[in-house]
């Protein structure tokens, strides 16, 4: 179960640090751009963590079952799915707000 959870945490971690990079605003210079998607990145995390708690507790909780019956990784990756989607629209709604449009 300790691996299970270990990949669990790394799915989670490596979702919520997914980029969405090329974002561009006129006169917008690089490091601006870069301050202002770390924000929202940060927003989007700040978000994402009460949903990231409870699927730690019910994996502490439920992780032994999930392996024992072979459901774990259906589990994983479709929370996983389902942060990354939701994390992505926080980031994208974050940063069209601040007046900046998505790149190719």
């Amino acid at each position: 179960m300790t691996r299970f959870l270990g990949l669990a945490v790394l799915t989670l971690a490596l979702v919520g640090c997914s980029g969405l990079e090329g974002w561009s605003r006129q006169g917008a210079q690089d490091s601006q751009v870069a301050k202002e998607l770390d924000d929202c990145k940060s927003q989007a995390r700040a978000a994402t963590q009460r949903d990231n708690n409870i699927m730690s507790d019910i994996m502490a909780t439920r992780g032994r079952d999930w392996s024992r019956t072979d459901v774990m990784s259906t589990q994983v990756n479709n929370f996983a799915a389902e942060n990354s989607h939701r994390t992505g629209d926080i980031v994208r709604r974050c940063m069209i707000g601040k007046g900046y449009t998505p790149g190719d």
